[in-house]
């Protein structure tokens, strides 16, 4: 599979990933939201890095980023053709796809991996039913499903998914 890459500027990364980050952070303390860790990195790291992912999946996709702010815990940050993205940024060698084992099945439709450095590299992507099966089950730093970056889809063709009507 070719590998696809996204660079993101200093000003997407100086400024909008960490006001982002920070306001959503924010948002979810003031309202007794906590991170449901699966990474052993700090909660500021985790929420920058997951700024970061939806950015690089937005530029890809051609897609305006969520900038919104509103209490939440995971789930889709973005929408493509109808369909609703949970955008994961990956740390480290890894590029499996991870998410809590509480995750309901409707929460997203389609969970995206990218990661690396500047220029990001975009590991590809799966369905929901792909990633929340029994057979995924897993234990991280949390008990957790994880599909394996082997089994995801080349980033090219979520360009050419359907439109959900």
């Amino acid at each position: 599979m070719d590998k696809t890459y996204i660079n993101l500027t200093d000003f997407e990364l100086e400024v909008i990933v960490p006001a982002l980050a920070e306001w959503r952070r924010g948002t979810n303390r003031q309202f007794g939201v906590h991170d449901k860790k699966i990474s052993t990195e700090p909660g500021m790291k985790i929420d920058m890095d997951g700024a970061k992912g939806e950015l690089v999946w937005a530029k890809y996709l051609n897609i305006y980023p969520d900038f919104s702010t509103e209490i939440r815990s995971g789930g889709a940050e973005l929408t493509y053709r109808g369909w609703s993205i949970d955008a994961k940024f990956k740390n480290g060698g890894w590029k499996d796809i991870l998410t809590p084992i509480d995750t309901p099945l409707d929460k997203s439709e389609i969970y995206a991996a990218c990661g690396g450095h500047n220029p990001y590299e975009l590991y590809g992507w799966c369905f929901n039913f792909e990633l929340i099966d029994e057979k995924n089950i897993t234990m991280a730093a949390i008990k957790s499903y994880k599909r394996a970056g082997e089994l995801l889809y080349n980033p090219r063709r979520l360009l050419d998914i359907p439109y959900k009507v």
